[in-house]
């Protein structure tokens, strides 16, 4: 009989694992509950030892009721329980029945994972709370079941809760990576399409490509009845030839899932195991363990042995197959060093550097180079990344969290092949290529590291252009309330916030829950803003498209003039803003209503909601999904008329619990309530935001129209449909846009007799001043432009939304588009109802961007992140040419500038083209060539030597070729004239007959911003 004293060390030790280690910020039984269930337990232990219960049936029973009693459905089939029940007691009376001490102690370890296998990850069990709770309490009442002492026990139960905790992360890393994972499906898209003419004919009567072989699962293959001459000639397919594929396409998509994940978690025990034990001697014992977890990841998959035998055609990266084995051999004689390395390293933030480092080359190895496994190259690879911070003893709760939403950025993908033979290059040849090899690595590094966070902004030392930090509002919501984060770091500065979440109608935390459930991309769609604050956006759109501004001060000026008359204006008797606040009473209400019947499959949001909440279950139910892990479990505050029944009719009794914090608000215990709560949510904020929308455009723009006829400013006047100009502005951040402008700006005038203060300028960073505050972004100025991007790039939306709408009537203005990219939507605005496009793109070294960057920053506040800056850089010149082809042969022309030049000295034309007249002039070949070059840039560079791999990288002279294919007709090269007159840059202006040859050149200087002075008030 044991102690009382023992028996509370249980409870003790049991309810702590489950605060620790469950998977959810918040737990489904209370304290007493568990303590109660412990009792009950004790006391069947105690007969279990004593020979009273021997048979499966009883136990079966006694953990049903166990499950019962603390509210826990077990959701499997009553065999199964009983199998689990059966074997439970094998153990218990095997520990029993087992002399050496140091053998009970080993097998009552082997007892508790298999309870924490078999109830957590066995049986295709959803993985939430109830199974860990569950799992706590079978593990401690089999441990009791024995004749081993508290001491010798309970750490056997911190080592168990340990391992899972493991596997969660790792699974939740295999699921954000794994295809197969996410689709259910084995791809075999890089297969060369070998196949057999019958089954071509098959797919084609299917529905599906006949040119492609469709991924491997029984939802596919069961209607094409495949032959067996039909498998052999797939079987012939690179990609397939070691896939077992008359297994898989008996299996469904969900026994797929359910398979690869029953092999992760025996590949973890066995990985767990090899690093609580030091199991690895030496390299020979990696190469036999890394064998042993791809035969048991590829179980089902993969026919035959796990090695790779057929080289890729599609990744020539991959180590071609006769070198394969000495790679192996290479790889675990480094492993096994490097690993020794880090556990020797006693400095545990040192060791965390070092492990992360290691994790790294495993998986850029693993999967991305050498490309060991004839499947599963991924999944592995992330367990062995894994598997390194359980041998450098990292406990999970200290493990740093990898954002794997950016894992496959593929401008960190290598190219190169990591065996490099010499006799088949050059000496040349051989040193570029190693130089290559190891530069890819060093930027595959970069950016593995980049991907853990929380970061601490503290530690951020924004001391130079190349280290201006960059952080996402998804990682900034991830980290918020999670359970993860180490609340010593911070993702922003206490004292600053993102804009959008600061002005949301819910709070950063309710909004992180919901981007959570619904794994939205786009955060911004969710976030609801109160009425006074649309307001503002809408009076600043309609301004901006409306009226005849000159200057950034201009329209700040008359924005803040016609929302003040707004604001002290009345409707039907009512102030502005006090109207505003009733109305959006009544649209929260009518919102809810919406989607309380869309919930009951009424009414015309039902379908969004079976939808959204088929995904949040989905998402629960696979793990990607941790329910309460930002909002503690989803709360709802009380309104005064439910507090009576209808609060218990709603959710019933028994799903009402108390919140400690807060006795105002509610938690729902059901998991399966919470989430229609949240699926209700989403709804309703939908519904919202479709109400609003309809209320400005058909309420309160009218007002806002009055206000602007009251402010007595003056309206634009539209050009006929075929006299309306667009002048876009493209390029990366500090690369003279704003000089581009002025002079624009002044050829417009002088040739097209366009007034400036006539042309609708849209402009992000004007944006930015109108809605964004200190207060709100923080003293550290060097974030702030990252915390406004959100709010900023949507009013750009809706204004050129509201452009579009006028220009498809006939009734567009003349238009500036100030930005980066150049996109196909801006393209097809400007060249849309017979309009004109002038495009111009501005260019300079990408070194000379950052450091202008930085500068400007440092004066103004405008920080640009460094990594974006270069993203920029090399999407503009990636893309530049399929931009093009998208304007080609419609009324646009381009010219691209080199501003990198002296001040007060014209920037250097590099290429003009007419697309309408298909015909192309390149005056400078080496800086076309350097511009395109910038495609090749590594954007994880953290310094000017680290933007190209090689020399030869910053150029790319196959242009010639490319713009035959595009269709140019005419393709020139010529010599630029110093003494060009800007009138003819562009045809349009060559053929307007109004050059004013007598006004002095126009320069763009790297440090101008177009800052013209009103003409004389508003009008």
């Amino acid at each position: 009989m044991r102690s009382r004293e023992e028996i509370e060390r249980f409870k003790s030790t049991g309810w702590q694992s489950i605060l620790e280690n469950s998977r959810q910020s918040y737990t489904l039984t209370d304290k007493e509950t568990f303590n109660e269930a412990m009792d009950k337990l004790d006391e069947a232990a105690e007969a279990i030892s004593q020979g009273l219960i021997y048979d499966s049936e009883t136990m079966h029973d006694l953990i049903s009721e166990i499950a019962l009693n603390i509210d826990i459905d077990l959701s499997m089939q009553s065999e199964a329980v009983s199998d689990f029940s059966a074997q439970l007691l094998i153990y218990i009376y095997e520990i029993n029945n087992t002399v050496d001490r140091e053998e009970k102690i080993k097998k009552a370890l082997e007892l508790a994972k298999y309870i924490e296998h078999e109830v957590i990850h066995g049986h295709d069990l959803d993985v939430n709370d109830k199974q860990t709770e569950l799992a706590v309490l079978l593990t401690n009442f089999a441990l009791l079941a024995t004749k081993l002492s508290a001491d010798e026990t309970l750490p056997l139960i911190e080592k168990t809760r340990e391992l899972g905790s493991y596997k969660r992360i790792g699974l939740d890393n295999m699921r954000a990576l794994s295809r197969t994972v996410i689709t259910g499906t084995i791809d075999v898209s890089a297969a060369e399409s070998v196949m057999p003419h019958s089954l071509q004919l098959k797919l084609e009567a299917n529905g599906l490509d006949p040119n492609v072989v469709p991924p491997l699962c029984k939802d596919v293959y069961e209607n094409l009845r495949l032959t067996t001459n039909e498998i052999e000639i797939l079987k012939q397919n690179e990609k397939m030839a070691r896939l077992d594929v008359r297994n898989l396409i008996t299996k469904t998509k969900a026994e797929i899932v359910q398979m690869i994940e029953t092999n992760y978690n025996q590949a973890m025990n066995l990985a767990f195991k090899v690093a609580d034990e030091k199991l690895l001697k030496s390299p020979e014992d990696v190469k036999q363990f890394l064998g042993e977890i791809a035969t048991i990841m590829g179980n089902g998959i993969v026919d035959g042995d796990w090695k790779r035998t057929h080289d890729s055609e599609k990744f020539k990266v991959y180590t071609r197959v006769k070198d394969l084995e000495s790679q192996l051999t290479d790889f675990s004689r480094q492993f096994f060093t490097k690993i020794q390395d880090v556990k020797r390293i006693k400095d545990p933030v040192k060791r965390e550097k070092a492990a992360i480092e290691l994790a790294a080359w495993c998986e850029y190895r693993v999967n991305l180079t050498d490309h060991f496994l004839a499947d599963g190259c991924g999944k592995t690879s992330a367990l062995m990344a894994n598997f390194v911070f359980m041998a450098a003893n990292i406990p999970p709760k200290s493990m740093p969290v990898m954002d794997r939403r950016n894992y496959f950025n593929f401008d960190v993908v290598p190219t190169t092949n990591i065996v490099i033979n010499k006799k088949e290059h050059s000496t040349l040849e051989f040193k570029e290529l190693t130089t290559r090899k190891n530069k890819e690595w060093e930027r595959w590094l970069r950016h593995y590291k980049s991907s853990f966070f929380p970061q601490d902004y503290r530690e951020i030392n924004c001391d130079n252009a190349w280290s201006v930090p960059s952080v996402t509002l998804g990682q900034h919501l991830e980290t918020l309330g999670t359970k993860t984060k180490d609340e010593n770091k911070y993702v922003i500065p206490e004292d600053a916030n993102f804009t959008n979440l600061h002005h949301c109608l819910r709070g950063g935390y309710e909004v992180a829950e919901l981007a959570s459930a619904l794994g939205a991309p786009d955060v911004q769609k969710l976030i609801t803003y109160p009425l006074t604050r649309l307001n503002l956006f809408h009076t600043i759109v309609y301004a901006e498209t409306e009226l005849k501004t000159d200057t950034d001060e201009d329209i700040v000026e008359k924005v803040h003039d016609i929302y003040r008359t707004l604001k002290n204006s009345t409707v039907y008797g009512v102030k502005f803003n006090k109207w505003l606040n009733e109305k959006q009473e009544e649209f929260t209400h009518e919102s809810r209503v919406l989607a309380e019947s869309a919930s009951r499959g009424s009414g015309q949001y039902r379908e969004q909601y079976a939808e959204v909440l088929g995904t949040i279950k989905q998402r629960y139910k696979s793990g990607e999904y941790i329910l309460g892990n930002h909002a503690r479990y989803i709360t709802k505050k009380i309104p005064e008329s439910e507090l009576g029944d209808d609060l218990v009719t709603r959710y019933g009794e028994e799903n009402l619990i108390p919140n400690a914090k807060n006795p105002q608000e509610i938690i729902l215990r059901d998991p399966e309530r919470a989430m229609e709560e949240i699926a209700k949510r989403i709804i309703s904020d939908r519904a919202y935001q479709e109400m609003c929308s309809e209320f400005f455009e058909q309420e309160v723009e009218p007002l806002i129209s009055d206000a602007v006829d009251e402010c007595d400013f003056e309206r634009l006047d539209i050009p006929d449909p075929e006299e309306r100009v667009t002048f876009m502005m493209a390029g990366a951040p500090a690369c003279g846009k704003g000089s581009a402008v002025a002079t624009v700006a002044t050829m417009a005038e002088e040739h097209l007799e366009i007034e400036w203060d006539n042309t609708v300028k849209v402009n992000t960073d004007t944006h930015r001043l109108m809605i964004s505050h200190q207060h709100i972004t923080g003293e550290r100025s060097e974030f702030s432009g990252t915390l406004n991007n959100h709010e900023a790039g949507l009013l750009t939306d809706l204004a050129y939304s509201r452009l579009q709408k006028k220009v498809d009537k006939g009734v567009g203005p003349h238009i500036l588009i100030d930005g980066v990219n150049m996109s196909k939507e801006r393209m097809e605005l400007g060249v849309a109802n017979s309009g004109k496009l002038l495009l111009t793109v501005v260019t300079v070294p990408p070194e000379i961007s950052v450091e202008r960057a930085f500068s400007r920053g440092q004066g103004d506040g405008r920080f640009v992140p460094t990594s974006y800056n270069l993203s920029k850089h090399r999407q503009v010149s990636k893309n530049f040419f399929k931009d093009l082809q998208e304007a080609m042969g419609k009324k646009a022309e381009i010219i691209l500038f080199d501003t990198n030049v002296p001040r007060g000295v014209t920037p250097k034309r590099i290429m003009t083209a007419d697309l309408g007249a298909r015909s192309i002039t390149i005056y400078d070949k080496k800086l076309f060539s350097e511009f395109l070059g910038k495609a090749n840039l590594d954007v994880t560079a953290t310094c000017s030597k680290d933007l190209y791999m090689l020399p030869q990288d910053k150029v790319d002279e196959s242009y010639h070729e490319k713009l035959e294919e595009m269709g140019f007709l005419k393709i020139q090269y010529e010599e630029d004239k110093p003494s060009i007159k800007k009138g003819t840059q562009f045809t349009i202006f060559q053929d307007s007959g109004k050059q004013k040859d007598k006004h002095p050149g126009h320069h763009l200087e790297d440090n101008e911003e177009h800052r013209r002075r009103p003409k004389g008030g508003h009008k």
